[in-house]
This record gives structure tokens, sequence and C-alpha cells, in this order.
């Protein structure tokens, strides 16, 4: 599915948009809304979620590098780049009401199946999120 974001201003004109291309539907986070006001969306290529975080920016959002891209990558999903944040989910893990996201791999040893999840904390430090 061949997908686009936006974001309208009150008389219906565009205000932003990003061109995700075919990826896997997007959808609103849960929750979709932290203290800050950071927007969250998700979406899933198949195999792990990734998390899109957008804030309000002028004239548009920033995306903190989370959206993805029409960078050509042969191995990525129809050829694009993958966002900053794929393996991920949303945590408030302190209680403070905004949210961590959490990425995660695997060191597969001795195989993907049986090893632990290794997780990264990412935490907004006033400007950007930056591993804890």
């Amino acid at each position: 599915v061949y997908q686009n974001l936006f974001a309208f201003r009150e008389d219906g004109s565009i205000l932003w948009d990003h061109d995700l291309g075919c990826i896997a539907p997007v959808r609103t986070n849960e929750p979709a809304f932290d203290v800050l006001g950071h927007i969250f969306l998700t979406y899933d290529i198949g195999r792990d979620p990734a998390v899109i975080v957008l804030a309000p920016a002028n004239g548009g959002f920033d995306d903190f590098g989370s959206l993805p891209t029409d960078v050509d990558v042969p191995d990525g999903p129809n050829g694009r780049e993958l966002g900053y944040f794929y393996a991920a989910f949303t945590e408030d893990t302190d209680a403070d009401g905004v949210l961590e996201i959490i990425t995660y791999t695997y060191d597969c040893i001795p195989d993907c199946a049986s090893s632990p999840r290794i997780n990264t904390v990412w935490r907004w430090n006033g400007s950007y999120y930056s591993e804890a």
C-alpha cells in the first residue's frame, strides 16, 4: 500500500506531508501522544514494529530521523531506508508522562530464536532522543 502522511491547516490546505512509499499501514501508537505533545505512530513491515515520532515545528514536524525515507537501500523494504526506531515500541518507563522509545535486538547466540532480547532505551533530552 502506497502511503503519505499529511497534516492540514484549519482551512483544509496541506501544511506538511511525507511520502512513506510502500510500507505497512501506519497507525496511531497507544498512547498516541505524550505530555510533550509528541505524536507517536507505528507500522510493522512483517517482522518487527517501528515507531515514528513527530513534534510540531515551524511549517511542519520534526521526525528525529524516525520516518522512512526514499533513500535507495537494496535490502530495505521495497528499497527504502527504515526510520531510526525500527524494532521498537514506546513505554513511559519512569511514569513522568514522557514516552521513551525502546529499540531491541537479539545477539543470535547460539541462534536468534533462543537468544534474549537486548533493549536500548531512548529518552527525550530536551532536543532529541538520546540513548539512556
